[in-house]
């Protein structure tokens, strides 16, 4: 019964949230532009790409996709290399990431389909 009843909250949270209209998303895309990374998004996923320096390996990357926020770090050295509290749900699980030669992506599920127009949650 509980987790029903808190299904039904995090839906009704979820459509209250209104999507940032198109003049926001653009200038929240500069940002991020600006942060090193960028993204793309369809209903169902969100690609987020960022520029790893040369000679960066698979293996010497921590990529830590949870429900809501990501965190990429070197293992070398444990410095971040990017994190974000993400603007809605997203499913581990079902997330991947790739390196193919200094660029990362990685690919976060979502949990509704819909159009998140920020990647970031707000401040």
């Amino acid at each position: 019964m509980y987790d029903a009843a808190m299904k039904t909250y995090e839906a009704a949270a979820m459509a209250q949230r209104k999507a940032p209209d198109a003049k926001m998303k653009a200038k929240a895309k500069a940002m991020d532009k600006h942060q090193g990374w960028d993204w793309e998004e369809t209903p169902e996923d969100v690609e987020v790409t960022l520029t790893v320096q040369d000679g960066t390996t698979a293996q010497n990357l921590v990529v830590d996709i949870q429900n809501q926020s990501v965190r990429v770090a070197r293992k070398s050295d444990g410095s971040t290399l990017l994190e974000l509290a993400l603007y809605a749900r997203v499913q581990p699980a079902e997330c991947s990431w790739t390196l193919d030669g200094r660029q990362l992506q990685l690919t976060l599920e979502k949990v509704e389909e819909s159009t998140w127009g920020m990647l970031q949650a707000p401040s």
